[in-house]
C-alpha cells in the first residue's frame, strides 16, 4: 500500500485564495484526496 494522504487547500485554517489554481495542479499530478475548509453558517 503506497502512501496516502490529503492535500489541504488552507493555510491557518482559512481555504487560500487561489484554492481553484492550486485544485488544478494538484487535479493534474493525480491527487484524489483533497480537502479544504467549510464555510459555516452564523449562530
Amino acid at each position: 500500500m503506497g502512501l496516502r494522504f490529503v492535500f489541504m487547500l488552507t493555510r491557518n485554517g482559512k481555504t487560500v485564495e487561489d484554492a481553484e489554481q492550486h485544485l488544478k495542479t494538484a487535479l493534474a499530478a493525480g491527487v484524489h484526496h483533497i480537502g479544504f475548509q467549510g464555510r459555516r453558517p452564523a449562530l
